[in-house]
């Protein structure tokens, strides 16, 4: 043995103090001493007798420690535990102190800690596949057994007759002849018996096999260890026509399962329920994992069963882990299938409960607040949570799994009590825990590791990205839906690039493209709250028709029929909106002034109470399609450009810089080259354009060098060099997809010929390709403009600013000024208008983030209050002052995020043309620009009218002293230097609005085979080593 009775002493020291500093109450205390005094009292004898068999007795001190929650004084106790000492390594035994450690870490919420250990203990079972056969066990079962557990929640309808494994069998270890290892050397090894708890570590197997599948889940198919395990289970190594062949059929049944070979694993484990007409200790276990099957196949009525009844024979057999996890999937399966009230058996298991386990008893507790909270009874909710937290906070368990699903299910009671605050607090702690307790990280690292090891196929692996990086569907927010926000809160990119990198190795070019916007998607569903979950429930619930998937609406009829408050609410902002819409957005009649000041918190208050609604249902499991951005599919979208059209999308690897020209008739592909030298070939353009700073003059000189057409020819050259064909022949419309730094790019005076492009091309971006198509809305009259007037720059004056206001609206003449202090919350009051153009400097926008203001200085604008219910804000937005790291050369760290989010963040709250600014000018030939651009946009589409305010700019000048960014000299300056028209970029999504194309046409058709079939992985020489692959 590898521990001593001094260590032994230790653990039962450590937990012995753990019982007197618990709390429980004075009966349980005194009953749990006498226990613990018993048990030591029997550990010494069976020390002194050596007769307790392997695992020896501190192992089952340790299970005390576990089956009370003390997870982590169980885990130093299992880890401390004796064991055999054998020349080979570790024996069988060590199954047990490896699976029961990993046990620990996984209620611990270390998954990868966890399954290191069961891992661990699956490589001794295989090492020692055989080790049943040396079993001396009795061929006959005892008839019966007698539980002394008092069951309530039955009867069973199965009939059941316990029955009883032996505790203990010998196992016969060593070599009969030793003479003959003398003589051609080895180890000799005497021949022995050892006393043996093989059930135990039947158990531990299974509990390994069962636990590595939940964690790896589809990865664990392709794990050459689960091919292992199968292998040599499939050779049924116990004594033919044996009850010990029930054991096998058990561990076989989990392992086919965890091959994804589902309807032989139900076949094995039905045939492992009962040992003849007997049950037996692992019967329990067995109809768990039937009746997990069954949920998995959406069976409710069987998986009900299956857990009750599991449930029922683990209570007999004092299983206190597997009537836990019954009751979890009990209650479950009871919500999913839509029963009413709570669950039957939780009131009667809850007072088994209490005089058998705290960790049961606490679970139980807490399964009962999650029935009630899925049924919106936060009150009955709260009182379970009130007394789940009292028994957990006596033991480690509350900072385990049990605290999780405490916090969780307290998150949704918050937001169902109407406490948006506490419930994001709470939110915010669970994801902290959730970092290291999510399976489904795992699983991406786990198929990451397959492909870069080559233990599979580049097709097999395909098909397993897909699966793995999928966005979460109903079934993962019913059953996992901690794990499925963390998701989609985390970041994948670098496993996500590996992804494209291998479909471009395969040639697949359109589904390379498709994967960049998957991966464009998803860099914008973790910067927001829930990780786009909010999001994607505002498009389904108010988002345009003609921009959602036949699914969705479904899912919109599903959602308002579930919560009739929103719908309320939702009628009740509708006709609050349309009066204030009908008024003036600076109203000088009283009456209107009273109207709004009536009106604006109302809004304010559906606001608050409708996002709370949201956030309730993103804890539910409501099936949600995320419809913006779309993800539409790159062959389909081809087809549906103009002759004349081309999308032009970038993509930016941490090794390279790839581009592809798609167009009706063709696509291309092309790598440009290194990050890092675009990089400085962009700095060295902007600074030939006098960026330095963004509030420094440019003088006349400046503006007369043209050094840089030098620089732009070379940044040129390195976009567009590479390309097999010249990537803008036969078309005249061109739409630019950036990423990273290639935001920053004016593309429009990039030389073409010795010629800007703008002067042959006109120009739009789209944060994402598929995007390029636009969102399927009918264009509507845009009759109402806002402006916000403000400083441009530290020069700048009012009167300055009134006479260019007027210039301004010269071009849009029923453009109405915002007055300041606005009456309501500035996103609803500016939401009232179609158009809105900001004709001041912005702040803060460089961080890419959601905090800056889109109304400079006014409360309640950010971009996130602008993201935010009531959905569908002004349908064009211009923020010419907008700031990015360009207007200084790029010398502060510029990553493009700051555009590309406050791009999607506008469109995805209903704007559908933006003008952002990379360096602001602030002078007369921006009002200009903007004025122009509006004014065409009513009879032109976006891409021509900004073409034409482009080629105003270039053609015009300003008078002396308008242009607040140039030195004053006494002479006008002409605006064709591209310091004055470049820096703009108009991102619009409406240009193919006439002709649109339904949303359901374009999408990516599901993969057939994101679930495959099972093939032998292609190595199956080692196991993954996850962190170390």
């Amino acid at each position: 043995m590898n521990g001593t009775g001094e260590q032994t002493m230790v653990n039962r020291g450590s937990w012995l103090n753990k019982l007197l500093e618990s709390r429980k109450t004075p009966t349980r205390f005194m009953c749990s001493c006498l226990l613990v005094i018993i048990f030591v009292s029997w550990t010494h004898t069976c020390y002194g007798q050596g007769s307790s068999g392997y695992p020896r007795n501190d192992y089952w001190l340790a299970m005390s420690a576990f089956n009370e929650g003390e997870f982590r004084t169980a885990a130093t106790a299992f880890n401390r535990t004796s064991r055999v000492k054998s020349t080979d390594g570790e024996w069988i035994d060590s199954i047990c102190h490896h699976a029961m450690l990993g046990e620990c870490f996984y209620q611990m919420g270390q998954a990868r800690q966890a399954l290191q250990q069961y891992d661990q203990a699956l490589n001794i079972f295989v090492a020692n596949q055989q080790w049943i056969m040396r079993l001396y066990i009795p061929n006959v079962l005892p008839q019966s057994y007698r539980s002394t557990r008092k069951v309530t929640w039955g009867p069973s309808t199965r009939q059941m007759t316990l029955g009883k494994t032996p505790d203990t069998v010998s196992i016969f270890r060593g070599n009969l002849n030793n003479f003959a290892v003398l003589q051609q050397g080895g180890t000799v090894q005497p021949a022995m018996l050892t006393p043996m708890h093989a059930r135990e570590i039947v158990r531990c197997t299974a509990l390994a096999i069962r636990r590595r599948t939940e964690i790896l889940g589809l990865t664990c198919r392709y794990s050459p260890l689960t091919q292992r395990i199968l292998g040599a289970l499939e050779l049924r190594p116990a004594p033919a026509n044996h009850w010990s062949q029930g054991w096998i059929s058990l561990m076989l049944g989990l392992a086919k399962y965890s091959a994804g070979q589902t309807p032989a694993a139900v076949a094995e484990l039905q045939s492992a329920i009962s040992f003849g007409r007997l049950d037996h200790e692992l019967t329990g276990l067995i109809l768990l994992e039937l009746g997990k099957m069954a949920f998995e196949q959406q069976q409710h009525a069987a998986a009900a069963q299956s857990f009750f009844e599991a449930s029922l024979s683990a209570a007999f057999y004092q299983s206190h882990d597997i009537v836990e996890e019954a009751m979890r999937w009990g209650v479950l399966n009871h919500v999913v299938a839509g029963q009413p009230g709570l669950y039957r058996p939780l009131v009667q298991v809850a007072e088994y409960a209490r005089l058998e386990s705290d960790w049961l008893s606490a679970s139980v507790y807490v399964s009962a607040a999650e029935n009630y909270v899925r049924q919106a009874d936060a009150a009955n909710a709260k009182s379970m949570i009130n007394k789940a937290r009292g028994i957990a906070l006596r033991a480690e368990m509350i900072n385990g799994e049990i605290g999780a699903r405490l916090q969780f299910v307290n998150t949704l009671a918050e937001f169902q009590t109407g406490n948006l605050v506490a419930g994001e607090q709470s939110m915010a702690k669970l994801m902290v825990f959730q970092k290291d307790a999510s399976a489904w990280l795992l699983q991406i690292e786990h198929a990451d590791a397959l492909y870069r090891n080559g233990s599979v196929t580049e097709r097999t692996a395909d098909l397993l990205f897909e699966r793995v990086l999928r966005d979460p569907v109903k079934l993962d927010w019913m059953y996992a839906p901690r794990d499925s926000l963390k998701y989609l809160l985390t970041n994948h990119e670098p496993v996500m690039h590996r992804w494209f990198e291998l479909a471009l190795n395969r040639r697949e070019v359109e589904r390379a493209v498709e994967i960049t916007d998957r991966i464009r998607r998803h860099r914008f569903y973790k910067s927001l709250p829930m990780g786009g979950r909010v999001l994607s429930l505002r498009w389904i619930l108010e988002g345009p028709e003609k921009s959602l998937s036949a699914t969705a609406l479904q899912q919109r009829q599903q959602l308002l029929a579930a919560y009739p408050k929103y719908q309320q609410n939702r009628v009740t902002l509708d006709n609050v909106k349309k009066q204030l819409a009908d008024l003036p957005l600076s109203p000088e009649q009283a009456d209107q002034q009273a109207l709004q000041k009536k009106g604006f918190p109302i809004l304010a208050q559906g606001t608050v109470a409708q996002e709370l609604l949201l956030r309730r249902m993103a804890l539910e499991p409501n099936p949600a399609e995320f419809s913006f951005p779309p993800l539409f599919s790159v062959k389909k979208l081809r087809t549906q450009l103009a002759a004349d059209e081309a999308v032009i999308s970038f993509f930016a690897t941490s090794r390279a810089l790839h581009a592809f020209m798609l167009s009706n008739k063709k696509y291309l592909t092309w790598r440009v080259g290194s990050p890092a030298k675009v990089q400085n070939q962009l700095q060295t353009l902007l600074r030939a354009m006098g960026h330095f700073d963004g509030n420094g003059e440019l003088t006349t000189a400046t503006l007369a060098d043209d050094t840089w057409k030098e620089s732009a020819t070379k940044l040129a050259a390195s976009l567009f060099g590479d390309a097999t064909e010249n990537p803008f022949a036969d078309i005249q419309r061109v739409v630019i997809v950036p990423d990273g730094v290639l935001w920053y790019v004016p593309f429009e005076l990039l030389p073409l010929n010795a010629k800007p492009l703008i002067e042959s091309y006109s120009f739009r971006y789209s944060p994402t390709v598929s995007l390029s198509l636009g969102d399927g809305r009918n264009q509507r009259p845009l009759n109402r403009t806002a402006i916000m007037d403000g400083p441009f720059h530290l020069r700048d004056d009012e009167p300055a600013r009134t006479a260019r206001i007027a210039e301004f609206k010269k071009f849009v003449p029923d453009a109405e000024t915002l007055a300041t202090p606005l009456p309501g919350a500035g996103v609803h009051v500016a939401g009232m208008a179609d158009r809105l153009v900001v004709l001041q400097d912005m702040v803060q926008t460089g961080n890419g983030g959601y905090g800056w203001s889109i109304l400079p200085k006014t409360a309640g604008s950010t971009l996130g209050d602008w993201m935010r219910l009531p959905w569908g804000q002004c349908e064009v937005v211009c923020l010419p002052g907008f700031k990015t790291g360009a207007e200084s050369g790029l010398k502060r760290h510029a990553t493009g995020n700051d555009l590309f989010l406050a791009t999607c963040g506008l469109m995805a709250s209903g704007s559908r043309t933006v003008v952002l600014s990379r360096w602001r000018t602030g002078g007369a030939s921006t009002y200009v620009m903007m004025g122009e651009f509006l004014e065409k946009a009513q009879t032109q589409g976006a891409e021509q009218a900004w073409r034409s305010a482009v080629n105003k700019v270039r053609a015009g000048e300003s008078a002396a002293g308008t242009e607040p960014r140039i030195r004053d000299e006494g002479q006008p300056t002409k605006t064709s230097h591209p310091f004055f028209w470049s820096g703009y970029m108009m991102v619009d999504i409406s240009a193919r609005s006439g002709n649109a194309v339904a949303v359901d046409q374009l999408q990516v058709a599901p993969n057939v085979a994101a679930k495959p079939n099972i093939n032998v992985p292609k190595k199956p020489q080692k196991n993954i080593n996850l962190g170390n692959p």
